[in-house]
């Protein structure tokens, strides 16, 4: 979801979630993959 009120930036493996307002950090989300495809 994209609104004015936040700002999303991709660096990397990381989601950086930004105040639009004053470019304040709000929340960092760390991605990684799963290589597993489905198996145990």
């Amino acid at each position: 979801m994209a609104n004015s009120e936040y700002t999303y930036l991709l660096a990397g493996n990381v989601v950086y979630k930004l105040k639009t307002e004053n470019n304040v950090v709000v929340r960092k989300t760390y991605l990684e993959a799963d290589l597993s495809d489905g198996r145990e």
